[in-house]
C-alpha cells in the first residue's frame, strides 16, 4: 500500500514539474473564438527573433537572429530542395523559408472548432485559387482550409515571436517508434506576445504573453513552427475561449 501511495505522489509531482502556462491572457479574453460565422486572419511577425536552444527556462545557446540562422543552418533537406528549384534565379532562400513559417493556415484549429470562429487561409494560398480546380479546392476545404476575404475578416491575431528553439529531426524517429508518447519530441518552442484586433472597429480585443509554446515533431523547421502555432490555437487558446 505504501509503495502504491508513493507512486501516486510521484505521479502528481511529475505533473506539477511538467505543467506549464504556455499562454497568459493579460488583457481582454478570447471568448469571441466561439462566435459562429466569424472569421479571423493570423499575422506572424519575427521582430528581431532570436533562435536559441532552451534548457527549461534557461537559454543555453544563442544562434543569432532568425535570418542569420536560416542562412547558416542549411543542413535541412528543404534548404537544398529550395535552392535547386531557385537555381539561376535571384531568390533569397532564407526569406522564402521565413515567409513559409509565417503562412499559417489554421486547418486543424478549424476542424476542432467547427461551430465557432474560423481562421482564413494565408494570402499565398488564396492567391493560388485561380490555378486550382473545384476538386482541389474541395479537398482543401474538407481538411479545414477556409477561403474568404481576408480584408473583410472580423478579427486579426498578431503573433510576435521573440525567441524560438527550432527543434530537431531526431524527434521524428521517436514519434515513429513511440507514437503519441513522443509527439512533441524535437518540436519547436517559442516565446513572444499576442494581440487580437477587432478589424471592424479597430479595437484591441485581447492581449497575451506566450511562454514556451511547444508543437509536435516534424522533419522541417517550417513544419515544426506551424505545429507550435497549432498548439497555440488548439491546445491553449481554444480551451480558454470555452471557459466561462
Amino acid at each position: 500500500m505504501r509503495k502504491l501511495f508513493t507512486c501516486v505522489i510521484a505521479a502528481f509531482c511529475a505533473v506539477a514539474v511538467f505543467a506549464k502556462n504556455e499562454v497568459i491572457i493579460t488583457e481582454g479574453n478570447v471568448k469571441f473564438m466561439q462566435e459562429a460565422g466569424k472569421t479571423a486572419i493570423v499575422e506572424i511577425n519575427f521582430p528581431d527573433t532570436r533562435v536559441v536552444e532552451f534548457d527549461d527556462e534557461i537559454v543555453k545557446n544563442d544562434f543569432g537572429s532568425l535570418d542569420q540562422y536560416l542562412r547558416t543552418h542549411n543542413d535541412d533537406w528543404t534548404a537544398t530542395l529550395m535552392a535547386e528549384n531557385a537555381a539561376g534565379m535571384d531568390v533569397d532562400i532564407a526569406a522564402m523559408r521565413k515567409q513559409m513559417m509565417a503562412n499559417y493556415n489554421g486547418t486543424w484549429y478549424n476542424m476542432k472548432n467547427k461551430k465557432g470562429m474560423k481562421l482564413l487561409a494565408p494570402e499565398s494560398l488564396q492567391n493560388s485559387l485561380a490555378t486550382m480546380d473545384a476538386k482541389q479546392i474541395a479537398q482543401l476545404e474538407k481538411y479545414g482550409t477556409v477561403f474568404g476575404d481576408r480584408a473583410n475578416a472580423d478579427y486579426k491575431f498578431v503573433i510576435n515571436i521573440d525567441k524560438i528553439d527550432m527543434g530537431n529531426n531526431g524527434g521524428v524517429a521517436l514519434n515513429i517508434m513511440f507514437g503519441s508518447f513522443a509527439k512533441e519530441a524535437g518540436g519547436a518552442i517559442f516565446t513572444g506576445s499576442m494581440e487580437v484586433i477587432n478589424m471592424k472597429t479597430n479595437t484591441l480585443v485581447a492581449k497575451g504573453l506566450l511562454n514556451q509554446v511547444k508543437g509536435g515533431s516534424a522533419a522541417t523547421p517550417d513544419s515544426r513552427v506551424h505545429l507550435a502555432l497549432t498548439d497555440l490555437f488548439v491546445e491553449e487558446l481554444l480551451p480558454l475561449s470555452k471557459k466561462k
